[in-house]
C-alpha cells in the first residue's frame, strides 16, 4: 500500500517556521494562526514575493524547521509495518538540496531520496492514500483515502462534502490510515 505525504506543513511545520523568520527578519508581527489564505505574500503585504520566499532557498532557515509533533514516530511505523511511504513535495529546484539535506534526512533519514518526489503536479503521482494540507492537491488526485492535515489555511474547506478525513495530528492521521488498510484488506501490518 502506498501511501503519499505532503512535506511542508504536514510532515513538518513550515509556517510558524517561516513566518518567525520573516517577522524577526523584516519586523513585521504576523501570527501564523491568522494566516487563512494558501498565499502567505498577502499576510505580508509590505514584502515582494521575493523577500518572503528568500528564507526557502537558505540552508539555514532549513535547519530551523522542526517535525509535526510526532511525525517521526508514526511516519517511521508506517515504514516498519511495511507501509511504501512516498514524500511528495511541489519544491523548486533552488529549494530542494537544503530542503532534503538540512531538514528531511535531519529529522526523517529512514526516508531516502529515492523516495521522495518534487512536482506541483500531485495528481499525477498514483497512490493509496494521500495526506497534505494543501485543499487544491486533492481535486483530480489518484488515491482512494485522502487525509486533509488541519491547518489554517485549510480551514474555510468542507472536507466532508468532498469525502476526505479531517485530522489534527499525526495520532489521528496514523489511525486514518490504518483503519483504511484494514477496510481494504492491507495485512502487512
Amino acid at each position: 500500500m502506498t501511501i503519499l505525504i505532503d512535506f511542508d506543513d504536514t510532515m513538518t511545520d513550515l509556517l510558524p517556521t517561516w513566518v518567525d523568520v520573516l517577522n524577526s527578519r523584516f519586523g513585521e508581527n504576523v501570527d501564523w494562526r491568522n494566516i487563512r489564505q494558501w498565499d502567505i505574500c498577502k499576510a505580508f503585504p509590505r514584502l515582494t514575493d521575493e523577500e518572503v520566499f528568500a528564507p526557502l532557498t537558505e540552508d539555514s532557515f532549513w535547519d530551523l524547521v522542526q517535525p509535526k509533533k510526532d511525525a517521526v514516530y508514526y511516519i517511521r511505523k508506517l515504514v516498519i509495518y511495511g507501509f511504501d511511504v512516498v514524500v511528495l513535495t511541489a519544491s523548486s529546484p533552488d529549494t530542494i538540496k537544503s530542503k532534503f539535506y538540512n531538514c528531511m534526512q535531519k529529522h526523517f533519514p529512514f526516508i531516502d531520496f529515492k523516495d521522495v518526489i518534487v512536482s506541483s503536479r500531485k495528481y499525477l503521482i498514483k497512490g493509496d492514500v494521500m495526506v497534505d494540507d494543501a485543499v487544491h492537491n486533492f481535486d483530480k488526485v489518484n488515491c482512494y483515502c485522502k487525509i486533509l492535515m488541519d491547518a489554517p489555511h485549510n480551514q474555510s474547506f468542507d472536507n466532508k462534502a468532498k469525502g476526505i478525513v479531517r485530522v489534527g495530528d499525526w495520532a489521528h492521521a496514523y489511525n486514518a490510515i490504518c483503519g483504511f488498510a484494514e477496510r481494504v484488506g492491507f495485512t502487512n501490518r
